[in-house]
């Protein structure tokens, strides 16, 4: 699912985003780390959701059950990843 689903995805959005707000200025950077933690939700449900795919599980449960305690939590974490990486 990682390789398939989340790693073109994830470059997709990342070239995306560097096209949108590129440099790495504390405004850009702002800005970047803004889109993350607001679009984490997507990239959590499609996770999350492809994984339940694969095992054969309720997507919607799995979805439900699983994307708000995970962006909760990685909120706390990885806006503060975020701003190192960029820059």
């Amino acid at each position: 699912v990682g390789a398939l689903v989340m790693a073109p995805t994830s470059h997709f959005f990342e070239m995306q985003m560097e096209r949108a707000l590129p440099g790495n200025a504390a405004r850009e950077i702002a800005g970047k780390v803004l889109t993350r933690v607001v679009l984490a939700p997507c990239f959590l449900s499609l996770s999350f959701g492809s994984l339940a795919l694969v095992r054969q599980r309720d997507v919607a449960d799995a979805v439900r059950s699983s994307v708000w305690p995970a962006w909760k939590t990685g909120t706390l974490f990885w806006p503060a990843i975020s701003v190192a990486q960029y820059r």
